[in-house]
């Protein structure tokens, strides 16, 4: 249900921005597309080595406040297991945060952004150590924090590193994941 509402409202938000044009206080600004990595912090390490996935996010600009936004995102993760009884993790998230533009002078900017969303963890191997192989599934709640380190090259294209930690927020236990992002943003 959630998930439906936040891709129905990403979905008018930028239909919305692109036809009220300058007149909506919400403008479609930017598409990112990028690599992620990232390691386990606290005791989930026991279970697993790294992370690689690839995210896009959409931005959108509050115009009545400057350098204010929000992104919506969705990422895929596929974590390497260091047990005999999970294969590997894999993770799909939707995500949708805030973000703040610091603008020095000249062309790098940076951008720090919080996220909220929910991630579907996907776990196949022999979670049950019954000898049979199956794919198990849950959701989890997760926060995200990050800083993007915009180098800008012209009005179109940017390129970014952003160090990234996500918190998975579950009832028993909670797990924390750091790392990076590589990505390109181009600027609409």
């Amino acid at each position: 249900m959630k998930k439906r509402l936040t891709i129905t409202v990403i979905v008018f938000l930028v239909a919305a921005s692109l036809s009220w044009a300058d007149d909506f206080p919400i403008q479609f600004s930017s598409i990112d597309t990028e690599l992620k990595n990232d390691y386990a912090v606290n005791a989930l390490g026991d279970y697993y080595v790294t992370g690689l996935g690839l995210g896009v996010q959409a931005g959108f600009d509050i115009t009545p406040i400057e350098n204010l936004g929000f992104f919506g995102a969705i990422d895929y993760n596929y974590g390497i297991s260091k047990t005999i009884w999970v294969d590997s993790f894999q993770d799909i998230s939707l995500i949708a945060g805030i973000s703040y533009m610091l603008k020095p002078d000249g062309p790098v900017a940076f951008v720090p952004e919080i996220g909220y969303g929910i991630c579907v963890h996907l776990l196949p191997g022999d979670i049950d150590r019954d000898g049979t192989d199956s794919t198990s599934f849950y959701f989890d709640q997760m926060l995200t924090l990050s800083i993007k380190g915009i180098y800008t090259f012209n009005e179109v294209l940017s390129v970014y590193i952003s160090p990234e930690v996500k918190f998975y927020l579950e009832s028993g236990s909670s797990a924390i994941l750091a790392g990076y992002d590589l990505g390109a943003r181009i600027n609409l």
